[in-house]
């Protein structure tokens, strides 16, 4: 099942994909430059199955144009964050922890 909508709050679009492992939330959100913002949440997600989100989002990136990002919530474990540093530098992709300055670790930013 997937679903498509609209969050008043901030105007993100919303996918939402069921199966049967889990449901997430996939945000989108609009840049002010024209890009897409993806936002994917592993937080309280199986490491099994946040390696293979992480691995088809890195797979997908090399078709991105240069107004796209992402943002990886981790949430505050240590081990998923590690895991998905590791994806991410087997696609050799930029990134950073917690932002331009460090300070919150529990998203990774792919620019």
């Amino acid at each position: 099942m997937r679903y498509f909508g609209c969050n008043p709050k901030d105007r993100s679009l919303i996918l939402l994909a069921a199966s049967k492992e889990s449901s997430k939330v996939v945000q989108l959100f609009m840049l002010p430059q024209g890009g897409l913002m993806i936002k994917l949440d592993l937080h309280g997600m199986r490491h099994e199955e946040a390696k293979r989100k992480v691995d088809r989002l890195a797979n997908t990136y090399c078709n991105w144009d240069e107004n796209e990002e992402a943002e990886i919530i981790t949430g505050h474990s240590s081990s998923m964050r590690n895991m998905v540093i590791e994806v991410l530098q087997e696609y050799d992709i930029e990134h950073y922890v917690g932002g331009y300055l460090g300070v919150d670790t529990t998203y990774i930013k792919i620019y």
